[in-house]
């Protein structure tokens, strides 16, 4: 926080009251360790370790990037928020 690190959005701070903070969502707003737990986990069931040119060809990248998002947003507790998702 004192002109140091990471691109400035990394930087940013905004204090909230409680009642501000009581109305956020936890699952995003908030790093914990067990959230942070959980989203090492994601990243290390579904980013693939390289992709190839014709990767983009192969119809289950979709797929696998479909559910990717889907499990994501779950873990988040987003909701529903991309159109496959509905």
């Amino acid at each position: 926080m004192n002109n140091g690190g990471g691109p400035a959005c990394l930087r940013l701070r905004v204090v909230l009251t409680e009642q501000e903070r009581s109305l956020a969502n936890p699952s995003v707003f908030f790093l914990t360790d067990e959230l942070y737990g959980s989203l090492k986990e994601w990243i290390e069931r579904h980013y693939r370790d390289r992709l190839v040119p014709g990767d983009l060809a192969d119809p289950e990248l979709l797929d696998e990037s479909r559910r990717a998002l889907d499990e994501l947003t779950r873990l988040l507790d987003l909701g529903s928020i991309y159109p496959f998702q509905r």
